[in-house]
This record gives structure tokens, C-alpha cells and sequence, in this order.
């Protein structure tokens, strides 16, 4: 189950985890597929991070923005 805001990305990365064992097996095609895989996964942890802190900074600044119409402070001329 994936959970959070960054759910995606750590399960993820006990997926990559799990596969690092896999590294030190003695059959070379098992090390490739774990190489390649790893590989794979970091760039779909990466992007799923800065997906993630992209939209919260979304979600921040649209809220900050409701914030500001509803202070009669900041609407004072």
C-alpha cells in the first residue's frame, strides 16, 4: 500500500533496496537485470519527487493566494 505524499517514491525505494542483494548474486544476467532495474527505479524516484514537491509548491501558493483575498489587510489600498 502506498501512503503520503511521497508514497510512490519510497516504495520505490524498497523495491531498490530489495534488489541491491541481487547485486552480489553469481549469475551475471541476475546482476545485469539488477543494474538496469536500479537504474530505472532512480530515475522514477527522482522524477516522482520532484512531481511531488512541484505540486505541493502548486498547492501552497494557490492556497497562500485564497489567503490573501480573504485578509482584508493585504486587499487595503
Amino acid at each position: 500500500m502506498v501512503r503520503g505524499e511521497f508514497g510512490f517514491a519510497n516504495a520505490w525505494r524498497s523495491r531498490k533496496e530489495a534488489l541491491t542483494e541481487w547485486l552480489e548474486d553469481e549469475r551475471s544476467e541476475v546482476q545485469a537485470f539488477a543494474k538496469r532495474h536500479i537504474a530505472e527505479l532512480n530515475l522514477m524516484i527522482t522524477s516522482e519527487q520532484r512531481r511531488t514537491e512541484a505540486e505541493r509548491e502548486i498547492r501552497n501558493r494557490n492556497y497562500d493566494e485564497e489567503n490573501d483575498k480573504d485578509d482584508p489587510w493585504t486587499n487595503y489600498a
